[in-house]
């Protein structure tokens, strides 16, 4: 079973750390992990976590959620994963903290999707303690111009270069604010 092998794994390395919930019958319900790995990069790179939740593409038939940033090399590096039985307040917030008692600081920033729950969620688990200040919560951009053709119309960006024009100004980092309005 996955959790004896988590078990193993605590046993012979100390640095792992893992926490789970069942439900009454016995059924998993949640799973946090990080490795000494994961841990080292973190404190190397924990400007930016990114977190997004992967519906049900386990044998386990829950959501895989893994935090993930980005190394000097622009390299995607994982931090934390868990999986989690539902999306909702309860169980993001169950994870949330366990990453915050496993990686022991904050994120500067957290980036997710659109997820109502995440608004809710990031500002309560991850606020200002200790000398530590409360992360900031945006959007994933990957998530936004997914989502973006819907508000100018399927039309306007599927029969023009109006997409093409948006995102040569939405993906620049030179671009000062009075250029791109």
């Amino acid at each position: 079973m996955l959790l004896d092998k988590f078990k193993v794994l605590h046993k012979t390395c100390e640095s792992f750390y893992y926490a789970y919930d069942v439900d009454p019958e016995g059924h998993l319900m949640k799973l946090f992990w990080v490795d000494a790995t994961a841990r080292r990069n973190y404190v190397f790179y924990e400007d930016v976590v990114s977190f997004d939740a992967i519906f049900n593409t386990n044998r386990y038939n829950m959501i895989f959620a893994p935090f993930i940033g980005v190394d000097k090399h622009d390299r995607c590096v994982t931090f934390a994963a868990c999986l989690l039985a539902k999306e909702d307040i309860s169980h993001y917030t169950w994870a949330f903290q366990h990453f915050l008692k496993a990686m022991k600081r904050n994120p500067v920033l957290m980036a997710t999707d659109q997820c109502p729950v995440m608004k809710a969620v990031v500002p309560e688990v991850f606020k200002a303690a200790n000398e530590y200040p409360a992360t900031k919560h945006r959007l994933c951009m990957w998530h936004i111009m997914q989502k973006f053709p819907i508000t100018p119309g399927n039309r306007l960006c599927k029969k023009t270069d109006f997409m093409e024009k948006m995102k040569k100004f939405i993906w620049s980092s030179n671009i000062e604010p009075y250029e791109f309005e």
